[in-house]
């Protein structure tokens, strides 16, 4: 059974120093919880100007717990399209990025993912990183990393879809490559949209964001399910994460913090449509992995 506890009725918004009157997405906080990656769109400082719809900032973590003010990442990790950090390697030297880096600016292609490698202090030109049969319907995908980055969760458009954006699975083989994205099931994914996955470091609980189901808040709420077996396709009902977070807003992109008690995540609460990032006390009691290898 999952155990959580919320330590507060209220989550707060970040401060001005970290959200902005533009789009903040996709928080991700690095394995040694020293900076705070997400993605701002359409900002004038972005690589593409405000017709960018999306490039890394990062944020550091000061001796008081807050977060500085954030920098742009610039190039290579962003581009004119989309950029996310989607998680890293354990020792924290390679970075997985939602994006599909090209040299060659009249290719289209978009979509997938790619690593960077930290070589001297910087992050190197990424590599285009092949998911086997990788197909994406929507131009919406959200992506997470878990189990020491050997585990991709991507919320796409593709094979065996119960309905628009579903949650899927993909697994690395230690040689570059992902196996074949594999559907999470009907207990998760719905007839409408299911968001930004993020599995806990117990490799069975998961949280995602969904607008397909009846207790919803608002448009968009954040549930968890817990995975029973290593089909991943039996799982708990989800829970959905109640009025503490979830909004008559939209919630998505949530995740925990790996050295405190936090959970962080992207709520349009009075922000008028665009993305803020918040936080909340959140206590997982965090159980014994399912598999040593989260598979």
């Amino acid at each position: 059974m999952i155990a959580l506890t919320l330590q507060a009725q209220d989550s707060e918004a970040l401060s001005q120093s970290v959200n902005s009157s533009y789009n903040e997405l996709d928080p991700v906080i690095s394995p040694d919880g020293t900076y705070l990656y997400f993605t701002r769109a359409n900002h004038p400082d972005n690589v593409g100007g405000v017709a960018d719809k999306g490039d890394i900032w990062v944020a550091m973590r000061q001796s008081d717990g807050s977060w500085s003010a954030p920098k742009n990442l610039g190039r290579p990790l962003n581009d004119k399209f989309i950029n996310s950090v989607i998680g890293f390697s354990a020792d924290g030297n390679r970075l997985f990025l939602r994006n599909f880096y090209i040299n060659d600016h009249n290719n289209q292609i978009k979509q997938g993912i790619s690593v960077s490698k930290r070589l001297g202090g910087q992050w190197s030109y990424p590599e285009n990183m092949e998911v086997r049969y990788f197909k994406n319907a929507s131009k919406h995908q959200s992506m997470s990393l878990a189990g020491n980055g050997g585990i991709l969760l991507m919320s796409i458009e593709s094979y065996g879809t119960y309905g628009a954006e579903d949650l899927y699975v993909s697994f690395a083989d230690g040689k570059g490559h992902w196996s074949g994205p594999k559907n999470l099931g009907a207990t998760i994914n719905t007839a409408n949209q299911e968001f930004s996955p993020y599995l806990a470091r117990d490799g069975k609980t998961l949280f995602f964001s969904s607008n397909g189901r009846s207790d919803s808040q608002g448009s968009r709420d954040i549930y968890m399910a817990e995975r029973l077996d290593d089909s991943w396709q039996r799982w708990s009902e989800p829970v959905n994460l109640g009025a503490e977070i979830n909004t008559e807003g939209a919630e998505m992109h949530f995740i925990l913090d790996p050295i405190a008690e936090t959970a962080y995540y992207t709520s349009t609460l009075n922000s008028n449509g665009y993305g803020d990032l918040r936080k909340i006390p959140f206590k997982l009691e965090i159980e014994e992995p399912l598999l040593s290898e989260f598979k």
